[in-house]
């Protein structure tokens, strides 16, 4: 099977791991701002209308920016995720609402994409997959903060779990 035949079956869910430094320090630097940004319109709104701070509207907040949060670091996998996942856990560590939004990240990491996993099978294994593999199924089993697992079959017919 050709590599675009995979990638049609894999339905590419997720998005590339960003890899570099750069990228990584980015993305965090920006998901920073953007919960900085969006607490300070929260005050900068109360002062101009003169009202005090609105509970439920503090609680949107919280659970806008840690939705974004959390998406941006299940998007970056790794120790960025894992920091989501043990702030969710400890409830003095942040507002419920929150917490709330960072635990989809214990509960539901988003998988990679079916090419970056493919490529880092390839590379460890510095051979192509339809060498090795009679079928690989591009859908995780599950995925976690640092892999996730994929259904396969050896070219001897045994079925194996590659994570």
């Amino acid at each position: 099977m050709a590599k675009t035949d995979w990638e049609k079956l894999a339905g590419e869910k997720g998005e590339r791991v960003k890899s570099s430094k750069f990228e990584r320090v980015f993305k965090l630097g920006s998901i920073g701002a953007g919960v900085a940004a969006s607490s300070l319109a929260g005050k900068l709104k109360n002062m101009v209308t003169g009202s005090g701070p609105d509970d439920d509207q503090l609680s949107e907040t919280y659970r806008k920016n840690a939705d974004r949060m959390a998406d941006v670091l299940g998007q970056l996998k790794g120790a960025s995720m894992k920091i989501g996942q043990m702030l969710s856990a400890d409830p003095e560590a942040l507002p419920p609402e929150f917490a709330d939004g960072l635990a989809r990240l214990q509960r539901d990491a988003p998988p990679m994409p079916y090419n970056t996993v493919r490529d880092e099978i390839e590379a460890a294994l510095d051979r192509p997959l339809d060498v090795i593999f009679r079928h690989f199924d591009p859908e995780p089993l599950g995925a976690a903060s640092i892999g996730q697992v994929h259904r396969a079959t050896l070219d001897s017919g045994e079925d194996v779990a590659v994570k």
